[in-house]
């Protein structure tokens, strides 16, 4: 059958209501009737958990294709850097600051950086100062647990399904 499991689950209910008109007497078509749904349920089920098993699997692919490309890129970049180091140390050798070779312009711009060579010495209005604040969830889950309550946090039990 391919209704989809919402269907399934609605059919289900309707035959339970019809159980309960009848007087919770179990006729044999309403047996039938529900071992069928239940029949369809099951190749439902199975046909869900064998495609989340596939999407997993794609999921993997997917995720170690990005890791090669990452690194793959990360070689390139790291390629790109050292022959612009090895072009600037030559011109610099050379003491061209612009040239001009086929369509390609090569020139030295300048630019400034500040380099701090102790940090302890930098005066106080210069230095920043980073807080942050976060929720230890095990400490207060287990402050929880032990019996004290606050109306700021509680402790829900979730259902988790596990595919094995």
């Amino acid at each position: 059958m391919s209704d989809n499991i919402f269907n399934i689950q609605h059919n289900y209910l309707v035959l339970l209501a019809e159980i309960e008109e009848e007087g919770g007497v179990l006729t044999p078509e309403l047996e039938q009737e529900i071992e069928s749904n239940e029949r369809d349920f099951n190749n439902k089920v199975e046909n869900y958990v064998k495609m989340i098993r596939h999407w997993e699997g794609e999921v993997n692919t997917i995720k170690n294709e990005i890791e090669r490309l990452n690194d793959l890129k990360n070689r390139k970049e790291k390629s790109i850097e050292t022959l612009e180091d090895n072009l600037s140390e030559a011109l610099q050798l050379r003491n061209i600051d612009k040239l001009t070779v086929g369509t390609n312009k090569l020139s030295f711009r300048k630019s400034e950086t500040l380099e701090v060579t102790d940090p302890e010495g930098v005066p106080e209005e210069f230095i920043k100062s980073v807080t942050t604040e976060s929720i230890d969830k095990t400490a207060l889950k287990k402050w929880i647990k032990d019996g004290n309550t606050t109306d700021s946090a509680y402790i829900k039990e979730n259902k988790n399904l596990q595919i094995k």
